[in-house]
């Protein structure tokens, strides 16, 4: 049997003994008991180690099996019946307790088995009250081979065990609240936890951390020490706080000497110095010693003969005065112990010049502490380092950081090289925190003209007039930034009443496939994988479209494409559509995609309206960056390998789960939204009002059904500023316009990248060295770089 929090209290044959043990413990305040087999238990001598138990437990309830039959009894209609039974039932109304007005009965029917055995629910009961007036009969099956169930509960002194904890041990008998090594058995040759613990040779003793035992409690700890207060000590010993005690008689008088509301002055005034030395030295000045004049002779008692060569003086301070006292109301008046009194005395006779020294406990520096000069290379190291700042929040944060190619590892890589005795990882970690930096690359983390201006506004050479402008410039373009985060967080407040779908589109930054760990792939190029994550704001979901090089490219047909079929996949109660995505213009802020939204408002669905709003150049963080960033870190901790383009789907959806719906594109998913241009529309240089239309300039697209082949658009995101209309109609129109596909066969590859992936297939599996080989390739194309974002 294993120590728990609370032990089964099992059911004894009947006039069992009881006998008490020889080494009795008490742990957490309860009070463990042997039964064993000396004293009867119709004994009530020992109904005072039976009402003990009774306070600890602060439910008397027993739980049975699920076949307990429980009904309530009255106390009265108990006592009657055993008047009325016979003799040897009638035994058994000394059994009843009344322990500070509790009713507790034990009847024994029937011999009750020991611990290995099982009996039928008739062979014993018990009845335990936590009223006078009610009784609870429980009648149990005993069904002990369920001991080992209550090993993987765990049961709390201070509650009722829930539904699920009484389901689990079911057919177990169990008092919640009982102290531990409370047992009784019929078996004399039951093994105990104790007696089972010696019994294990070489038994391995775990050593208990001490919960809550910080720097902070530790200070705290301390101070009440130093304060006179009460403390626990840190194995859980209670120190009662310091007092001051009244002066008793004495042969100095001393009571005659100090009043009453001296001693509690000098006692406050004394206790307030919360410090161990300036208590040292206060005590220290009020000590005096002098040679020793007189030595008594003790013939009677020649072993308490007293050898000290100095005589010791205690003084209190009293109105600019020192009046003598004796020891004993010395230590009475501050509250001091003996051992501190005769320390202070040792170490004052012990100086030169009779005085004491400062506490030098916790002052002395460890032989291989990390040296001024070595921490000063660490933090210059680290201010060497290129970093940067983070324009979503530095609002809350003033952390920098690393570059996509650095890490911690490698930041401690390089440090090693710079110095001939580095220190170790841990401590560079450690100042490597302090430090503020973090090794992230959080998704165009840096806006362009923040760090222009910054970097302007540095120059010692600046004007007064130029500076104001800066400054001016500054906070129009963080002031247009705030106004898109507002806007995309008002649009988010909605409920289904309005019928509206808030999206977030982005394209992510491009997979490497394969993506391997060995530091060759550092100098070779990749295969490119693409994702484009559109987050349903309102739903919190996300789909990822998927596809790799050799399938498309990632132009504005192929934006528009994931974009529509997002859309065609969005519920028949939807009639409002909102878009926020970034400005880049070779993706989703062009004609092209335009096109795209003008085409899907003619097709047959409920939508009525959709608003396409652009964020701020270099500020366009959206949801659909931290599915990024979820996907980036469960990259880290994905066992499996990625040597195929398929892979990064399967890692997607794992990464994601529910939240994360993936669609692989595939060349026929794409369309030709251009050609909408040539047949369709026509894209005008002139709004209707004959006013310049510039792209650069538009921060809000709004597309009308039945408006046909007119976009509104707007220079702000404000709600009061007027929409100006563009009409993008074309005077001859051919009927029944069909939307081809942008791809018809697979699309090659530079030579250079699949040399490259060639040289990588001894590091990937021989089963997708084929796809590999299969690779079309083109001369005179460029390599896609890894992020063609513009603002």
């Amino acid at each position: 049997m294993s120590k728990r929090t609370n032990l089964l209290l099992l059911l004894a044959k009947e006039k069992k003994q009881i006998e008490k043990p020889k080494n009795e413990k008490v742990k957490r305040k309860l009070l463990f008991e042997r039964f064993s087999s000396t004293k009867p238990l119709q004994d009530l001598s020992h109904h005072h180690r039976i009402q003990e138990w009774v306070k600890e437990s602060n439910h008397n309830l027993f739980y049975g099996n699920e076949t307990a039959e429980v009904q309530s009894v009255s106390t009265h209609d108990i006592i009657d019946s055993c008047k009325s039974k016979t003799v040897e039932q009638n035994e058994m109304k000394d059994n009843v307790l009344n322990l500070d007005g509790v009713d507790f009965e034990i009847v024994f029917d029937n011999e009750v088995t020991g611990l290995n055995n099982t009996t039928n629910a008739d062979d014993g009961r018990i009845l335990c009250s936590a009223t006078k007036d009610n009784l609870y009969e429980v009648r149990n099956s005993y069904d002990y081979n369920c001991l080992n169930q209550i090993e993987r509960s765990e049961v709390e002194s201070d509650k009722c065990p829930n539904e699920n904890w009484e389901s689990s041990i079911k057919t177990l008998s169990v008092i919640p609240g009982t102290p531990e090594n409370i047992l009784v058995t019929n078996n004399e040759h039951d093994i105990f936890d104790d007696e089972f613990d010696a019994l294990i040779p070489n038994k391995r003793k775990i050593k208990i951390s001490v919960k809550g035992e910080t720097n902070e409690l530790r200070k705290y700890r301390k101070l009440n020490r130093n304060s006179g207060l009460e403390y626990i000590t840190n194995k859980g010993k209670v120190i009662k706080a310091r007092s001051s005690e009244p002066l008793k008689n004495c042969r100095a008088k001393c009571n005659t000497k100090i009043d009453t509301e001296l001693r509690e002055n000098l006692f406050k005034f004394y206790w307030s110095m919360k410090c161990f030395t300036r208590r040292v030295s206060y005590i220290s000045g009020l000590i005096q010693f002098t040679e020793k004049t007189t030595t008594r002779k003790r013939r009677l008692t020649p072993e308490k003969q007293k050898n000290r060569e100095k005589t010791y003086h205690y003084y209190v301070p009293k109105h600019g005065n020192l009046v003598s006292v004796c020891k004993i109301c010395f230590l009475k008046i501050f509250g001091e112990t003996t051992k501190f009194v005769r320390n202070v005395c040792a170490q004052k006779l012990n100086s030169p010049v009779s005085n004491t020294s400062p506490d030098k406990r916790g002052k002395s520096a460890p032989a291989n502490k990390t040296s001024n000069k070595e921490i000063m290379l660490v933090k210059d190291h680290l201010k060497s380092l290129p970093t940067y700042e983070s324009h979503y929040c530095r609002k809350e944060t003033s952390k920098k950081y690393l570059p996509p190619f650095f890490t911690l590892q490698a930041a401690y890589d390089e440090y090693k090289k710079s110095v001939e005795t580095p220190v170790s990882r841990t401590i560079y970690e450690k100042y490597f925190k302090a430090s503020g930096l973090k090794a992230k690359n959080p998704k165009k983390d840096t806006c362009a003209l923040c760090d222009r201006i910054h970097m302007q506004l540095s120059n010692i050479h600046i004007t007064a007039d130029q500076k104001t402008e800066l400054i001016s410039e500054q906070m129009k373009h963080q002031n247009q930034a705030e106004q898109a985060y507002d806007s995309k967080r008002n649009d988010s407040v909605c409920t289904t009443k309005d019928k509206k779908c808030v999206l977030a589109f982005d394209l992510q930054q491009c997979l490497p496939t394969p993506s391997l760990e060995s530091s060759v792939v550092f100098y070779k190029r990749q295969l490119w994988t693409y994702n484009l994550t559109v987050h349903n704001i309102i739903s919190s979901s996300a789909s990822c479209y998927i596809w790799s090089e050799p399938i498309a490219k990632r132009g504005a047909s192929d934006i528009s494409s994931c974009v529509f079929d997002f859309f065609k996949k969005i519920s028949p109660d939807i009639e409002h559509i909102v878009m926020y995505s970034d400005c880049c213009s070779g993706q989703n802020k062009n004609s092209i995609f335009m096109a795209m939204c003008l085409w899907y408002l003619e097709q047959d669905n409920s939508v009525k309206t959709i608003d396409h709003k652009f964020m701020v150049p270099g500020h366009t963080r959206m949801e659909c960056d931290s599915d990024h960033a979820r996907i980036e870190k469960a990259r880290k901790r994905y066992s499996g390998s990625i040597n195929h383009p398929n892979d990064w789907t399967h890692m997607i959806r794992w990464a994601g789960g529910k939240k994360f719906e993936v669609i692989d594109m595939h060349q026929s998913n794409f369309f030709d939204f251009s050609s909408l241009l040539k047949t369709k529309y026509k894209m005008s240089k002139l709004n209707t009002l004959g006013d310049k239309f510039v792209f650069q300039e538009t921060k809000w697209l709004r597309y009308i059904k039945g408006k046909l082949n007119t976009v509104y658009y707007k220079t702000s995101l404000t709600e009061e500023e007027d929409f100006l209309s563009l009409d993008l109609s074309r005077k001859k129109v051919k009927n029944n316009t069909i939307l081809p596909n942008t791809y018809n066969e697979e699309l090659p590859i530079t030579i250079e990248k699949k040399k490259d992936l060639l040289s990588l297939l001894p590091l990937i599996p021989e089963v997708f060295h084929q796809y590999y080989i299969n690779l079309k390739t083109k001369t005179g194309m460029n390599d896609p770089i890894i992020s063609e974002d513009e603002d």
